[in-house]
């Protein structure tokens, strides 16, 4: 296995995309699923792969003081909330595991941002994103679910964003 990952018990993976010597903050990366699905996730699937221009995004706009990591939940579906959830919960424990007292911030698209939600009101984030979440959120005008009309700005948006609450 790729040393940047990491994979669960139940075969959630943690891939680290920026991993700098001394850190101010982390930010964990929650892409998106489906309502009903045990289908394994993918690297390739589009609602993962929409999260690399984030991470791309944040690691320089982070000046290279950001460590970021993906977490790829083990099957699509929010099934009840229970598959991935519980595979966030375990990204979130390897990161403040890995990065111990830093600041981490949570970056959730649709699916993801409701996972966000979830984990940020047990307490173990600083700081909250949720892009196109299952729940109210910011609108651009002209935009669709998939945020690809206007992507280099909500890169830029929520870069700029968790950078500043990051900062130290």
């Amino acid at each position: 296995m790729d040393p940047s990952q990491k994979c669960s018990p139940e075969g959630a993976r943690l891939l680290w995309t920026r991993r700098p010597r001394s850190p101010h903050g982390v930010v964990l990366l929650l892409n998106g699923g489906q309502e009903h699905s045990t289908v394994p996730t993918s690297w390739r699937q589009g609602s993962v792969l929409r999260m690399l221009p984030f991470a791309v995004t944040l690691g320089r706009r982070g000046r290279g003081d950001l460590a970021v990591a993906l977490c790829r939940y083990a099957v699509r579906g929010w099934n009840e909330g229970a598959s991935p959830v519980r595979d966030a919960r375990w990204a979130l424990g390897q990161v403040h595991s890995d990065y111990p007292g830093l600041p981490v911030a949570l970056v959730g698209y649709s699916m993801g941002g409701r996972v966000a939600l979830l984990l940020t009101g047990e307490g173990r984030a600083r700081t909250l994103v949720t892009l196109a979440a299952w729940v109210t959120a910011e609108e651009l005008a002209g935009d669709s679910h998939l945020m690809t009309r206007h992507a280099p700005r909500w890169h830029r948006r929520t870069a700029d964003f968790v950078t500043e609450s990051l900062a130290p």
